[in-house]
């Protein structure tokens, strides 16, 4: 391409390779599911996504009460695990009902004694037993919900469990978990430090010893009619005891949430990780709704929408770097491959959003400690490398060069030969070399691109690279040529062609300055 009075214009790298975009992660969700308003949300004071309501809001504030074993902040919060009870309202309503079945005072009984009332009370007002032959003609094994106890008399072990502890604690006893693989039941720990065993999905299942013994001769069928797996006593031994409230928090990721529409399963899976900070596996499931939340974002354009949800979620973000720092069990693939993806989508919002070298150094963070074996790899290395081709674009339409040093510096390492990495890279130099090319600093715009042919190897950018360089050393000798200095243009396009294997041009100007001298 010949520029005016015949001195060659520089030819810019077009963006050569179609359809870069980001690549879905394996966890992506049904569109239907991802379809809906999001106006509300990302208005909470905390680091949470989704859209609380005031009564929501409260029971997180309440947290504190409900480790204490406040029944009232534990019932609020079992409550809000359930996921359909989202109101004040609906909460007293409950509450009250509940309530209003207790005995007003505990009278004389001793702990066992008031424990083993409240077991049999449980059933005959609140639990579904039929005609009460059949004290399991209400069991449902996928029933989670403790509101939902209030609506059918449905229950399962936990649903119920939960039910007996804020009855439990409303009289005055403590009461807490305890998790099995496919169970849960309650202990009752008495004030001479005795701990009791309560098995709530059994009007007789007060005081239960859960020793060898038990399990031995305990019929198989006790557990499959409650459609569970036969435990041995070795699960036993390995069982969590847990909390009231850590029981309530398990909750949020229990069977019932499977069934519930997709904003209330991702705001339980926020809430519980918000509560349980340090717990890895409720970082994991938040991530899972997250990844969906930026893929889902990036691909409606919803640009937005986008930079709030990643402005209103930073802190969380930051906590789980720290908690990945001092984590003494590394996370496994699945979970890296997670965070890994949600950092390109992060990085990539930070390149739009007036931070572009933050969000290219994480970008390339993640490259240099990206594995292999890690879930997604590929798509993850993929994305990162549109991101990369993005800040390049962006730095150099909006002259943001002269910043971009640390990067540049990087970048060759961590790009390799990867098609989508060498194209940014080669956008990068073309862009260096297009700021010195407008001021006809030849020897500059021609040591960039010299610099990208060194890393290029047999990329395929490097004949249009190349062509480019070409034609500043046809700018750069046809300016000694107008200034006079015959000699050193013949000589620059001399050096032309021993650096270039194609350089006809080069050469056919060459033999026309020789002709004219």
């Amino acid at each position: 391409m010949e520029g005016e009075g015949g001195a060659p214009a520089m030819r810019y790298l077009l963006r050569l390779l179609p359809g870069l975009l980001f690549a879905a992660s394996t966890w992506a969700a049904d569109a239907d599911d991802l379809a809906f308003n999001r106006d509300a949300f990302g208005a909470s004071g905390w680091p949470l996504w989704s859209a609380l309501t005031p009564f929501e809001e409260q029971t997180v504030s309440r947290f504190a009460q409900a480790e204490a074993g406040d029944p009232d902040a534990l019932l609020a919060l079992y409550l809000v695990a359930s996921g359909d009870v989202r109101s004040q309202q609906e909460y007293e309503t409950i509450r009250d009902r509940l309530y209003g079945q207790l005995p007003s005072s505990a009278g004389n009984r001793d702990g066992r004694q008031k424990g083993e009332a409240l077991l049999k009370m449980m059933f005959e007002r609140f639990l579904e037993t039929g005609d009460g032959s059949d004290t399991l003609s209400g069991y449902d094994a996928g029933q989670s919900q403790l509101s939902a106890i209030f609506q059918s008399g449905r229950y399962n072990c936990i649903s119920s469990s939960l039910l007996y502890i804020v009855m439990a604690r409303q009289v005055g006893l403590e009461a807490n978990g305890v998790i099995l693989p496919s169970h849960a039941f309650v202990d009752i720990t008495l004030p001479d430090g005795e701990i009791v065993s309560v098995e709530t999905t059994s009007p007789r299942g007060f005081g239960v010893e859960h020793n060898r013994a038990w399990f031995e001769r305990t019929d198989e069928a006790w557990f499959r009619e409650r459609d569970l797996d036969m435990p041995r006593y070795e699960d036993y031994e390995a069982r969590q005891r847990v909390s009231a409230a850590t029981l309530g928090l398990e909750n949020m990721w229990n069977q019932h949430a499977a069934s519930l529409p997709y904003p209330d399963r991702m705001r339980l899976a926020e809430l519980q990780a918000h509560l349980q900070p340090d717990n890895l596996q409720a970082q994991m499931n938040r991530m899972i709704y997250y990844s969906r939340e930026a893929a889902w974002l990036d691909e409606q354009g919803e640009t937005a929408t986008q930079r709030r949800f990643m402005r209103q979620t930073a802190a969380w973000r930051e906590h789980v770097a720290n908690l990945l720092e001092r984590s003494s069990i590394p996370p496994d693939e699945a979970f890296m491959g997670l965070w890994y993806w949600l950092e390109i989508q992060r990085a990539a919002v930070l390149i739009e959003d007036h931070t572009p070298h933050e969000g290219a150094m994480r970008v390339m963070d993640v490259l240099e400690a990206l594995s292999p074996s890690v879930n997604d790899a590929r798509t993850i290395r993929h994305n990162a490398h549109v991101a990369l081709d993005e800040y390049v674009q962006r730095i150099v339409d909006h002259s943001l060069l002269d910043d971009a040093g640390p990067v540049i510096d990087r970048l060759p390492a961590v790009c390799g030969m990867a098609a989508l990495c060498q194209q940014a890279l080669a956008r990068l130099y073309s862009g260096l070399a297009a700021i010195d090319w407008e001021e006809g600093e030849w020897s500059a715009v021609i040591e960039h691109f010299r610099a990208y042919l060194d890393i290029a190897g047999s990329s395929e950018f490097v004949p249009a690279i190349q062509q480019n360089m070409e034609g500043a050393w046809l700018n750069w000798a046809e300016q000694n040529w107008y200034d006079e200095y015959r000699d050193q243009a013949m000589e620059r396009l001399q050096r032309c062609m021993t650096e270039l294997e194609q350089a006809e041009r080069c050469r056919e100007r060459l033999e026309a300055y020789r002709a004219a001298y």
